[in-house]
């Protein structure tokens, strides 16, 4: 089986359980997604420090809930917060590896979902990308 179509069949599995879980638990994967690929892959990386599995997790769920906390406190209030923007430029992945780019969004006013991730290669070159949208 070429890598690609495992990127396929993996994208697959992950939109329909996404589609087939409420709100709240799909927030929890995406989190917890995110922590195992980004934070511990970077642990482990670039200082060599093997977090368990069950440590990321509880750092992913208590990300959410302060994420959670901050957004229930922003949108509860009429002050205005100012907010310092940075410009975050995409790095290709180095020689040899694919870059995959996960993004959600959870709109307040509504039950919808909505989910995209994009692979790209070591030179930059796109290889497949994804979006799913749907009701929670």
């Amino acid at each position: 089986m070429q890598a690609s179509e495992e990127q396929s069949d993996a994208a697959a599995v992950i939109f329909t359980l996404l589609q087939q879980v409420d709100k709240d638990k799909v927030s929890i994967f995406a989190v917890i997604i995110w922590s195992i690929i980004w934070n511990q892959r970077n642990d482990e990386v670039w200082r060599n420090k093997d977090t368990p599995q069950q440590t990321v997790i509880l750092q992913a769920m208590n990300f959410l809930n302060d994420w959670k906390n901050i957004r229930s406190v922003q949108t509860s209030t009429s002050v205005d917060i100012q907010v310092e923007t940075t410009e975050i430029k995409w790095k290709k992945p180095s020689l040899g590896r694919i870059k995959c780019t996960i993004d959600t969004v959870f709109p307040s006013n509504t039950n919808h979902i909505g989910i995209g991730i994009c692979i790209h290669d070591e030179t930059s070159a796109f290889i497949r990308a994804k979006t799913e949208f749907g009701s929670c």
